[in-house]
């Protein structure tokens, strides 16, 4: 699986056990893509071949994306602020990221 930023290979994180069984986690930890050089800028959980929960910084922003809801961060430095709950999937549009970007700025305006 390939990040969606810098287009490498994402490392295999391990095996979790969650509501879809046992879920695949990977994450990018290249150097081009670690937030503040600290931790990573994509992770993912994959289970039966299906993405089931993203994490993203984007902007400003750091996002959880879970299958009922996605939560949206403020980002400085290596600290994530002022948590914003959206009743949706906000998942990472890899071919637009302006367009997603866009997309946390309103709903962070509006929220």
């Amino acid at each position: 699986m390939n990040c969606p930023f810098c287009h490498q290979e994402m490392y295999f994180d391990g095996y979790a056990l969650g509501r879809f069984g046992e879920t695949e986690n990977f994450s990018c930890g290249t150097i081009t893509c670690l937030v503040n050089q600290d931790w990573p800028r994509y992770k993912c959980q994959v289970a039966h071949g299906l993405m089931v929960q993203q994490e993203y910084a984007l902007g400003n922003f750091y996002v959880k994306v879970y299958d009922e809801y996605s939560l949206i961060y403020r980002v400085e430095a290596c600290m994530l602020f002022d948590q914003v709950k959206i009743e949706r999937q906000l998942w990472l549009n890899p071919t637009n990221l302006d367009q997603t970007l866009d997309k946390l700025k309103l709903w962070v305006i509006f929220s």
